[in-house]
Order: C-alpha cells, then structure tokens, then sequence
C-alpha cells in the first residue's frame, strides 16, 4: 500500500473486481465494495472528514457525482482551467507557396 500523487492510498490486489490492468485499486473503493457491493456509474466515495487517508468505514458515504462536486466546490465548480492571467493568442500565417493559411497559438502571451 502506498499513497498516490493525489494523495488517496493504493493498493496492488490484480485479483480485485475493482483492480485496473496493472492490478491497483484505491484503497477507499475497496473498503466501499467489500462492505456494500458495487459502486454505480456517476457515483463517488466521499471522504466525511477531508482525510483522504481514512478509509474506515464509518468516513466513507456514496454521493452522486454532483453532489460529491458541491461538497468540494461549494460556490460552484468552473470547468475552465486557470490560465494564470495570460490571454491565448493565435496566430495565422499564410504560405507564400501554396496560399495556405496556418494557425497556430503565439508563443507570447498577449499584455
């Protein structure tokens, strides 16, 4: 068992309904499947307490996939991602060949 870069711990069980093809699980779903059966498509395992790390069973709850949402993101959730203040420019350049014209993003970011 070792925690993840996300922060979850993982677990190498290929034997596992739940393993992918490397044979690793998140340790929560398992505690979840072992306990009450098989997750539903759009549902998640909510950590109660924040603790990604606490995988009793008394911490875990199902919530749809919405609803685990609006506890993370409680204003709201902008799918969008955080582009650090720099507008995308994109430029067009024609070929003096063939008349082509080529797009493709500047490399600069616009002031």
């Amino acid at each position: 068992m070792y925690k993840n870069s996300t922060g979850y711990l993982e677990l190498y069980s290929p034997g596992h309904l739940l393993a992918g093809r490397r044979g690793r699980l998140l340790e929560h779903r398992r505690v979840w499947f072992d306990a009450y059966g098989p997750i539903p498509t759009g549902y998640d395992i909510h950590h109660k307490n924040g603790d990604r790390t606490d995988n009793r069973l008394e911490n875990l709850e199902l919530l749809s996939h919405r609803d685990h949402l609006s506890q993370h993101y409680p204003r709201g959730f902008n799918p969008i991602p955080w582009n650090k203040g720099h507008r995308q420019a994109w430029l067009s350049l024609v070929c003096g060949f063939c008349q082509a014209i080529f797009t493709r993003r500047r490399t600069r970011a616009l002031q």
